[in-house]
């Protein structure tokens, strides 16, 4: 059963420690986010994950609305992504219905060329969930 770990006005983090699976929303709020308080929260979802060691996950980016520019795009993915290489077997990406903030993600996980687990991307959370659990 998912349970919420973390909450508030930009993100949303559940673990469903029983099926190992790491879930994470972000909210329209995040338009308004600064470059540093999106560097925090990455971290703060990186850190979740270390915690609960989940070797499934979705990140539901549907109503993200931060521009990610490369320079941070690249940090990202060299800094927190390479962290979760050898604990996550399946990662499934929800896409932005913004079509610029799609990109940037898009390029983000294009960015992390060593990952060593399975990802793809979809545009609603109930896909991306089935993908994870084979259903």
């Amino acid at each position: 059963m998912l349970e919420t770990v973390f909450n508030d006005a930009y993100l949303t983090i559940k673990v469903d420690l029983e099926k190992s699976f790491f879930y994470f929303e972000w909210t329209t709020e995040t338009e308004f986010m600064s470059l540093d308080v999106y560097l925090r929260y990455a971290r703060k979802i990186l850190d979740f994950e270390l915690k609960y060691k989940c070797k499934y996950g979705i990140d539901n980016g549907l109503n993200f609305r931060f521009l990610v520019v490369p320079k941070v795009q690249e940090q990202i993915a060299r800094d927190m992504l390479t962290n979760i290489n050898g604990i996550v077997k399946k990662w499934a990406h929800v896409l932005s219905e913004d079509v610029i903030t799609s990109i940037a993600m898009l390029q983000l996980m294009e960015e992390h060329v060593d990952k060593k687990y399975e990802d793809k991307f979809f545009s609603t959370a109930e896909e991306a969930e089935k993908w994870i659990f084979n259903l």
